[in-house]
């Protein structure tokens, strides 16, 4: 008898396998983010982003790419944030994206209020957009604000 996989387990393990070779054999190289648009929140109060990046591979050929990603409330990227982008040479179409942290406030360090405004603001815009309720919004905003 044939032991036949779940899919769910063999795209778990062919992605674990994708994040692997990136990790080992992957180029690293820096990017931005041109556009941003909100997908949904997802399960445990994330909210689900599409993210076009900009970025030039080692080869010189520019790229803009999407990718679906999900970020903390608290920590949702911006249009123009810096982008680490591992890619594989061979096809640097295939590629994982880290955001730059820049503006998340450090213990110790004080806090960039144009930040923390920006942040307020676009909780708002996905409070009012439907993509948070009022009581997850209050969350973020009590997170934000150190609460």
């Amino acid at each position: 008898m044939e032991y036949l996989e779940p899919e769910h387990l063999a795209d778990k393990r062919q992605a674990a396998r994708r994040t692997q070779r990136l990790a080992e054999d992957g180029e690293v190289v820096r990017g931005v983010i041109t556009e941003l648009t909100t997908s949904g929140t997802s399960y445990g109060g994330g909210v689900r982003m599409r993210v076009t990046i900009r970025y030039t591979a080692s080869d010189g050929v520019e790229y803009t790419e999407t990718v679906g990603k999900t970020f903390p409330l608290v920590d949702l990227p911006r249009r123009g944030a810096g982008v680490t982008v591992r890619l594989l040479p061979e096809n640097p179409r295939d590629f994982e994206i880290e955001v730059d942290r820049e503006g998340v406030p450090v213990d110790g360090e004080p806090i960039d209020t144009s930040t923390l405004v920006g942040e307020l603001e676009r909780l708002a815009v996905l409070r009012d957009s439907g993509h948070l309720s009022n009581e997850e919004f209050a969350w973020a905003k009590a997170r934000l604000l150190g609460g």
